[in-house]
């Protein structure tokens, strides 16, 4: 395995970890919105909703540049190593559509909460 490969592989194994803390810490912010809207408090409610939708932007943007350095990164290697590598783009394409539909249902709830 040459140095280039292992590089982009730890690189690529940090980016989904950094995903991963955001879109967590994003879900943890909307279950403290689910308490604050159990107790009748719109106002916290809707600003933990706010940063559980701020966290989960900063995933989706880590997402897609994770995506697009992976794929400027593949041209510098050599057709055997691409082939190992070209099965991560997969997980990176479905985080990103995780996190769109995770963040269409924030911007609902928040409207949902504003509304009433």
């Amino acid at each position: 395995m040459g140095d280039k490969l292992l590089d982009m592989k730890m690189l690529y194994h940090s980016g989904l970890r950094n995903v991963g803390v955001f879109f967590t810490a994003s879900l943890a912010a909307l279950a403290v919105s689910r308490h604050y809207l159990q107790k009748k408090n719109k106002l916290y409610s809707l600003i933990s909703l706010i940063i559980g939708f701020l966290l989960l932007l900063v995933s989706c943007l880590v997402s897609y540049f994770m995506y697009i350095d992976h794929h400027s990164r593949l041209v510098a290697l050599n057709p055997k190593d691409k082939k190992k590598m070209n099965k991560w783009q997969y997980i990176t394409i479905l985080l990103i559509l995780l996190n769109s539909v995770s963040a269409g249902l924030i911007i609902y709830r928040i409207g949902h909460v504003y509304k009433n």
